[in-house]
C-alpha cells in the first residue's frame, strides 16, 4: 500500500511538473527526483564541460531576472552532440520559480558539467533547467561515467555520491541482493560505483562510523524505492540501465524531554532554544500542548536549554531567545557526548506563567 501511495505521488508530481513547464501561466517550479546519469546522457542533445566567461545584463531594471538577461559559457570539452571547443552559447536568465539557472557575477570563471537540449529553431539563447548539469566539482559521479561511456556502455551500473559529514574516502558500500552481495570502494571526491549487477532489488548499506545515520528526508532519485531504515536504502536496477544513490548523514541521538510548572502542570504557548555555549544562535523547537520538545542529531557540546516566552512578536516556528524582547523562563545546561542521546529531560519553570489547564 505505501510503496502504491508512493508512486502516485510521483506521478502527481511529473504530471504537475510537466503542466507548469509547458503552461504560460506556472507560477512555480516544482522540483523532480533526480534523473540517473545515463537517463541524462540520453535524453540531452548536447553534453559538455563549459566556463562561464561573461554576464549580459538587462537595459532596462529588471529585478525578477535579478538584472540579468543571458550568460555566456566557452566551451571546454565535448561528449556528446554537435558542438565544438572553444564555441561559445549563451543562456536565458532564470526568474527562480520557472526551472531555469540564475546566474550572476560570481559565477564567472567557474567550470560546468551541462546536459543541454537544442533550443527551438531561431531562439539565439540556451536554457538550462533542473537535472544532473551542475558546477564541475559537484558531478564528479557523472564523470567518473562521462570519460569512460565507450568502455563501459550496456551495462548495468549503480553509483552514488555520499556527503562528506564525515570522512568517507576508502568507506566501504555493501550492495546487497537476494541471492549474494557486492561490494565497492567509495574514492576521494565521495563517489561509489559498480557494474555489471544483475537486474533486481537490492538494499545498499554505505559503511557508517559510531552515531552517524542516513538522512533520509530529502527528495528521492529516480531509482530509489521507499526506506525507513537507518542504515541502508533501497533501488530496483533494471536490465542495461543505472541507479544512482546518494547519500546524506545526521548524527544519531535525540534531545528531548517535558516543561512543568512547580505545580507539575505542562507549560504549553512557549518556545525552548537549545543554544550553544558562547554562541548566540541555535535550534528551537515549540512546547507541543503537553510540554514535549525534542531536538535531533545534536553535535557534541555545551548548550544551555532555554524555555522562553515571547512578548513583542508572535510565536514562530523559528525562533530565539533574544533577552531585549523575550521573557526568559528557565536556563538549564546540559553536555552531550557524540551520538549520546538525552531523554526524560524535566524542566520546571515558576508557577506563575500559564500552564495547559
Amino acid at each position: 500500500m505505501k510503496h502504491n501511495l508512493y508512486r502516485i505521488l510521483i506521478l502527481i508530481v511529473l504530471i504537475i511538473s510537466f503542466l507548469s513547464l509547458r503552461s504560460e501561466t506556472a507560477i512555480a517550479c516544482v522540483a523532480l527526483p533526480l534523473p540517473t546519469v545515463l537517463d541524462a546522457y540520453e535524453e540531452a542533445d548536447v553534453v559538455i564541460i563549459a566556463r562561464m566567461i561573461s554576464i549580459e545584463k538587462t537595459k532596462e531594471p529588471d529585478p525578477v531576472h535579478l538584472n540579468v538577461r543571458s550568460a555566456t559559457m566557452v566551451i571546454q570539452k565535448i561528449f556528446k552532440g554537435n558542438a565544438k571547443v572553444q564555441d561559445t552559447i549563451r543562456f536565458a536568465q532564470g526568474n527562480g520559480i520557472d526551472c531555469l539557472w540564475t546566474f550572476d557575477e560570481k559565477m564567472i570563471g567557474q567550470e560546468y558539467l551541462l546536459y543541454l537540449n537544442i533550443p527551438e529553431q531561431g531562439s539565439d539563447l540556451w536554457y538550462l533547467g533542473q537535472g544532473r548539469s551542475g558546477e564541475l566539482g559537484a558531478t564528479a559521479n557523472d564523470l567518473r561515467y562521462l570519460n569512460n561511456v565507450e568502455k563501459v556502455r550496456g551495462q548495468t551500473r549503480v553509483s552514488g555520491t555520499l556527503e562528506d559529514d564525515f570522512p568517507v574516502a576508502g568507506r566501504k558500500v555493501r550492495i546487497i541482493g537476494r541471492s549474494k552481495t557486492f561490494q565497492t570502494t567509495i574514492d576521494e571526491n565521495g563517489v561509489y560505483e559498480i557494474y555489471g549487477l544483475p537486474p533486481g532489488k537490492y538494499l545498499i548499506a554505505p559503511e557508517l562510523p559510531y552515531g552517524w545515520i542516513i538522512d533520509q528526508e530529502g527528495f528521492p532519485t529516480v531509482s530509489e524505492r521507499p526506506s525507513h531504515s537507518k542504515t541502508q536504502k533501497a533501488l530496483t536496477l533494471k536490465a542495461k540501465r543505472h541507479a544512482v544513490i546518494d547519500f546524506a548523514f545526521k548524527i544519531d541521538n535525540v534531545v528531548e524531554g517535558h516543561v512543568v510548572d512547580e505545580k507539575g502542570r505542562p507549560l504549553a504557548q512557549a518556545s525552548i532554544v537549545l543554544k550553544p555555549e558562547n554562541d548566540v544562535s541555535g535550534s528551537s523547537d515549540y512546547i507541543d500542548k503537553r510540554g514535549r520538545f525534542k531536538f535531533e542529531s545534536v553535535e557534541a557540546g555545551s548548550y544551555d536549554l532555554i524555555v522562553h516566552e515571547p512578548i513583542t512578536r508572535p510565536l514562530t516556528r523559528v525562533s530565539y531567545y533574544d533577552p531585549q524582547k523575550d521573557r526568559l523562563l528557565k536556563s538549564v545546561p546540559i553536555s552531550i557526548k557524540h551520538g549520546q542521546s538525552m531523554r526524560g529531560i524535566k524542566i520546571i519553570v515558576p508557577a506563575a506563567r500559564t500552564a495547559t489547564p
